[in-house]
């Protein structure tokens, strides 16, 4: 197997994908955290922040924030709420509720 050399580029906040370069560089408290050799990003390590949002991240930012951060994420992402549409009514507009009656006229036949 040939070994691969990937190097580390220096850190240049708000260059590449560099977010930040160290924690003085995030607001709020948040931690840096180097995702990958050439980007890094700030995360919550709070308890509320860090779980509310570690089930989104891709496993390589999860990975790198739980080193930083000392927690594991082991949540599953909550899924979007999905709409369910009710159908419109068929058949004779005379035979259905009122609600669907509006501004219809009905013929006896």
């Amino acid at each position: 197997p040939t070994v691969t050399f990937m190097p580390t580029i220096t850190c240049v906040k708000d260059t590449q994908s560099f977010e930040c370069c160290d924690d003085a560089d995030c607001s709020n408290s948040k931690t840096c955290v180097r995702t990958n050799p050439y980007a890094s990003q700030c995360i919550d390590c709070s308890n509320d922040g860090y779980f509310s949002a570690c089930s989104y991240w891709s496993d390589e930012v999860q990975e790198a924030a739980e080193d930083a951060c000392g927690k594991v994420c082991d949540l599953v992402p909550t899924p979007e709420p999905t709409l369910t549409r009710t159908p419109a009514p068929t058949g004779n507009p005379c035979n259905l509720t009122t609600f669907y009656q509006a501004g219809v006229e009905c013929c006896s036949d």
